[in-house]
């Protein structure tokens, strides 16, 4: 019976720590809404280009080709610039497609 109470204590307390856990999830999930509102709003206010150097300025500070979930509000300039490689592409981050010169400038 005392086990019992025992085990039935320790549920409490992870169920506790579950809600706490969550809480906190939310927390968090709300506070990158707002800092997501805030890079749209910034966004907006900037041109197409201004937009490419952001995106270039991200990949000289990784050194690579960023990944979307590397940059904020991702959704934002996806949904005005086009698709993820042709705005990689448009902004000089990575080469165009050998398939789609060939379909500009055929050999």
């Amino acid at each position: 019976m005392i086990y019992l109470k025992a085990e039935n204590c320790s549920q409490k307390i992870q169920s506790q720590e579950s809600l706490k856990s969550e809480s906190r999830d939310l927390e968090l999930a709300g506070r990158q809404k707002d800092l997501c509102r805030e890079y749209i709003k910034l966004y907006k206010k900037k041109s197409d280009e201004q937009l490419y150097q952001y995106l270039r300025d991200i990949a000289d500070e990784l050194g690579r080709v960023p990944k979307k979930s590397e940059v904020p509000a991702f959704g934002y300039i996806k949904s005005r610039l086009g698709k993820w490689p042709r705005i990689l592409e448009d902004a000089g981050i990575k080469p165009v497609r050998k398939k789609l010169l060939e379909e500009i400038e055929p050999e």
